[in-house]
Formats: C-alpha cells, sequence, structure tokens
C-alpha cells in the first residue's frame, strides 16, 4: 500500500509558447529535478501499468535520484510499468562506464524493481537488425504513456542527429554528429561514431512527451529549438509539431536564454 504522504508539487512559473502545450520555469536546477519527478509521478499514478520510455544523459541524474527516493518511501509504484529507452551507443557492451544501457538499469530499471524493462543491445552483431527488432518491439508494447528526454549537441533528442533525422524517422543505426562526439570526448568518455536510436517517429507518438533542461547551454538550443525554423537540421525544433503532447520543464537560467523575438 502506497504511503498517503505525498510531497507538494514544486512552485513554478508558466513560459508561454504558440506551439508548446505547457512550459514550466522553476527557480533552480535542484525544484527542476523535483518538478521533473513530480510530473513523471503523475503519469505513472494516472496509469500505473502503462508504457514509459527514459531518457539518459546528466540531465536525467537528479531526477531519477529523486525518483528511487520516492519509490523507496512508497510513495509511488514503478513495478507495474512497461520500461524502455531512447537509445545506445554501437559497438558497446552494457558493461562499459558509458553505456547508457548501464545507466539505465542502475538508475532506473533495477532500483525502481520495474520487472517489463527492455533494453538496446548496443554490441549486436548487426546494429541495423538490432534496431529493427527494437522498433518491432516498441510497436509490440504498445503506445507509450510518456517519453522522457533532454536536448544535447545540435539539438539532438535521444541520438536523432543533425543531418541524419526526418520527421518520419523510426528507430535506427545512426553516426553521431561532430558536435556529440566533441562533447563526448570533452567529458573523457570512450570516443563513438555510431548509436542506435529511437526516431523522431517513436517518439512523437508517445501520448505525453516531458523534455527537462538546466542552464544557459541547454538554454541557448531551446532558444533555436523553440523560436528557430522547424528543420530536420535541428530535431529538437520538431516537436513543435505535436505541440498538444509537449511538456518542457527548466530552470531559471535557461529561461534567460529564451527571448520570443529572436530567431536562430
Amino acid at each position: 500500500m502506497l504511503n498517503e504522504r505525498i510531497q507538494q508539487p514544486a512552485p513554478y512559473q508558466e513560459f508561454v509558447h504558440p506551439q508548446i502545450h505547457e512550459i514550466r520555469v522553476y527557480p533552480s536546477k535542484e525544484k527542476t529535478a523535483r518538478g521533473a519527478t513530480d510530473f513523471i509521478e503523475g503519469a505513472v499514478r494516472e496509469n500505473p501499468q502503462g508504457h514509459f520510455s527514459f531518457a539518459t544523459g546528466d540531465t536525467m541524474i537528479p531526477v531519477y535520484e529523486n525518483l528511487v527516493n520516492d519509490y523507496r518511501k512508497i510513495l509511488v509504484d514503478f513495478t507495474q510499468i512497461t520500461a524502455t529507452h531512447l537509445d545506445e551507443y554501437w559497438l558497446c557492451q552494457s558493461i562499459e562506464p558509458h553505456s547508457f544501457v548501464k545507466y539505465i538499469k542502475e538508475r532506473v530499471f533495477e532500483p525502481l524493481k520495474i520487472s517489463q524493462a527492455f533494453a538496446i543491445n548496443g554490441f549486436a552483431d548487426d546494429p541495423r537488425v538490432e534496431a529493427e527488432r527494437y522498433d518491432r518491439l516498441l510497436a509490440q508494447l504498445g503506445p507509450v504513456e510518456l517519453t522522457l528526454l533532454g536536448i544535447g549537441p545540435g539539438g539532438h533528442i535521444g541520438f536523432n542527429e543533425k543531418g541524419n533525422t526526418t520527421y518520419n524517422c523510426r528507430t535506427r543505426y545512426v553516426e553521431l554528429s561532430k558536435e556529440t562526439i566533441i562533447r563526448d570526448v570533452q567529458r573523457g568518455q570512450k570516443r563513438q561514431k555510431w548509436a542506435i536510436t529511437q526516431g523522431i517517429d517513436n517518439i512523437v507518438e508517445a501520448k505525453k512527451i516531458l523534455l527537462v533542461a538546466y542552464g544557459k547551454e541547454k538554454g541557448e538550443l531551446l532558444q533555436k529549438a523553440l523560436y528557430g525554423p522547424i528543420t530536420d537540421e535541428f530535431p529538437a525544433s520538431l516537436l513543435r509539431y505535436v505541440k498538444d503532447k509537449v511538456t518542457i520543464i527548466i530552470d531559471q537560467e535557461a529561461a534567460k536564454q529564451l527571448r520570443p523575438n529572436v530567431g536562430s
């Protein structure tokens, strides 16, 4: 039985955008992560047996820490959901430090005791066959209740990179952009050139989409996504086509970069 002491939602301000359902602005990174946590937990309470698609990356770490803490306090139950994830490097074994499968298993699937959890095999012999397998699996699992996103170099969501993305693309084997490779190397990560990712078509099929971002750099990327051209060359901008599904949760520092009258 769930503990009835559900934490009070963190207060936020609303930032109005004509092509996005909702943008919530919180005063700090910590409160932004808490706000994202509350949003996810609300979706799980609405559909405790739903299909949820999880993002990786530094942005989501404090969010997932909150989810685990709340689960351990018996405030929310994730055990009956179905869980998938967005992307994985190739060739990449799940024991490697930078593996997204390792990340998602250790931070989400295992601590939340999710029994129906499905991962991409980043060490598959044929990445194209693996991408097709995962795409079929996503279709078999049924509609996604909530897809979680961050935003990365070049405006990528998942590993939908500029130059290799179209609106109707599905799970596939992709070459990473120079911006993403540089970002990874600067972090001291093993250099990876390829990945398997859910496509834009997979992402926009979800009933709800939540994008989380903190800080100036991510705010500058959102500025281009929200106010620049809607283009395959900046994949996050494509979310504006499904505005009624999209909620964006950001901190004040990211919000300062949003200038409605300035394009990219």
